[in-house]
């Protein structure tokens, strides 16, 4: 028709475009459109499954959030997308559980878990104590030795056939009781630390065993054993 006209065109473009779809006319070859994304409002975003969950605000940039599992032995995360001004749904949602672990002592040793963390606890005057720590929910262990003595015999000539026989010890509490206990040529005779012997008679001369216990002041035990002299020879 005669005269100026005036049209008007809709195109829609996607978020963040900054140029118009095609196909165009040809008269906007030379146009582009500038669509600016609505941020999405700060909000507080939760997710869960299985065992995980997290929760944390969000900073409205419009972008994508992934929220992280923090619970102890669980690994998870979830990642939520802004969309025309909205967050959607979780995707990629994963949760990954650690399985519980129980502690256990390892009685080789003082202070050893066969499984779980150590964990050291206040000894006893009878008891090394410790502990060993599950992970993940498990169960402690309570563990304990009993505290023993150590003990070693020295055995020396005194001469004319006689023999002396000296216990050291170590560990415990002071003092000891001793307790000896001879077998051989001649029968022992002594307390203390030191007992006496004889284990040759004349020309004769036979092996002496010698042996005693040990106990210290509450109680804890210990034990040695020795040999001395040169068994006969025979005809």
């Amino acid at each position: 028709t005669p005269g100026n006209q005036t049209r008007t065109r809709t195109v829609s473009c996607p978020c963040g475009s900054t140029a118009c779809p095609s196909p165009k006319p040809a008269e906007e070859q030379t146009r582009s459109c500038a669509v600016p994304c609505r941020d999405c409002d700060a909000e507080t975003l939760t997710w869960s499954r299985g065992s995980c969950s997290a929760r944390a605000s969000t900073t409205g940039d419009g972008s994508s959030v992934t929220l992280a599992n923090t619970a102890s032995c669980r690994t998870g995360s979830a990642t939520f997308t802004c969309n025309a001004g909205s967050w959607g749904s979780p995707t990629n949602a994963t949760c990954t559980v650690t399985p519980d672990t129980n502690g256990s002592c390892n009685n080789v040793g003082t202070n050893g878990c066969a499984a779980g963390t150590f964990q050291d606890v206040a000894d006893t005057a009878t008891l090394s104590k410790w502990n060993c720590v599950g992970s993940c929910g498990g169960t402690t262990a309570e563990c304990f030795r009993i505290k023993g003595l150590s003990v070693s015999i020295s055995v020396s000539s005194t001469g004319n056939g006689q023999g002396r026989a000296t216990a050291t010890v170590s560990g415990g509490t002071p003092p000891y009781t001793y307790s000896w206990h001879v077998m051989g040529a001649g029968a022992g005779s002594g307390s203390g630390a030191s007992v006496s012997f004889t284990y040759r008679s004349g020309p004769a001369s036979a092996v002496v065993d010698i042996s005693v216990n040990v106990t210290d002041s509450v109680g804890l035990p210990g034990h040695a054993e020795a040999t001395w002299g040169t068994p006969p020879r025979g005809p």
